[in-house]
């Protein structure tokens, strides 16, 4: 039963882990595609001016 449940344990550290990485936009050895913000600079460039505009906007209220 011990083993078991340390299979269990594991198999729910290796879907955290993938969820994780997915979440980061890690690249997958399995898929081979990049990260997102890789190919998408001007993703950055928007959520940057966002976070900036938005920062500004609570400072002034």
């Amino acid at each position: 039963m011990l083993s078991d449940a340390n299979e269990a344990r594991h198999l729910d550290l290796v879907r955290f882990e993938h969820a994780a990485g997915a979440a980061f936009g890690c690249i997958d050895e399995d898929e081979g595609r990049s990260a997102p913000f890789v190919t998408a600079p001007a993703a950055i460039a928007v959520a940057t001016l966002a976070t900036a505009f938005a920062a500004t906007i609570s400072y002034l209220i």
